[in-house]
């Protein structure tokens, strides 16, 4: 218990009602005496954590760092990690003491965070090839084997031009 000026401040109390006894020494502006009175002691009030900043596909384990989120206040669960990109949920769940500064309720909360895809640009062919009765293969750049389905014409022994498709692959999308 602390007190300056007319305030009184009860700290280690859990939610609800309190009974406080106050006494206070003659002094300067107060008199001598005690009484008691009942106060409401209500919780802390938290909001909802969001994501901060991105995270972009990158083949490893990620997780989100998170806007307003303090471990002391709230339990977090669901998804916290992820690697491929997509939507996931995780869910924040207010520790004794707090709860929602919108409802005032303690029930878990659902908070989604993103991975976006790698974004990639065409492969075009490295270097040229010359016919030498054989068949060949052109080398592209820039090239991710796991970013791409490749079809169409990927080899040939004649001299010619040939058509080669390249399709992202799941995690992956064309670079606007």
């Amino acid at each position: 218990v602390s007190v300056s000026g007319n305030v009184v401040t009860v700290t280690g109390v859990d939610d609800g009602t309190a009974t406080i006894e106050v006494t206070v020494s003659e002094g300067t502006n107060y008199f001598s005496g005690s009484a008691t009175a009942n106060a409401v002691v209500s919780d802390v009030s938290v909001v909802l954590p969001t994501q901060s900043g991105t995270l972009t596909y990158n083949k490893a384990v990620q997780e989100p760092v998170w806007n307003n989120y303090n471990p002391n206040q709230l339990t977090i669960g669901g998804t916290t990690d992820g690697t491929n990109a997509g939507t996931y949920t995780a869910t924040f769940t207010p520790k004794t003491g707090y709860a929602w500064s919108d409802t005032g309720t303690t029930e878990a909360r659902d908070a989604t965070w993103v991975i976006d895809t790698m974004k990639v640009t065409l492969p075009s062919q490295s270097g040229s090839l010359t016919y030498d009765g054989t068949s060949q293969s052109p080398t592209w750049t820039p090239y991710d084997p796991d970013a791409f389905t490749v079809g169409g014409t990927t080899s040939g022994t004649n001299a010619g031009d040939y058509n080669a498709t390249f399709t992202p692959n799941p995690n992956y999308e064309w670079a606007s």
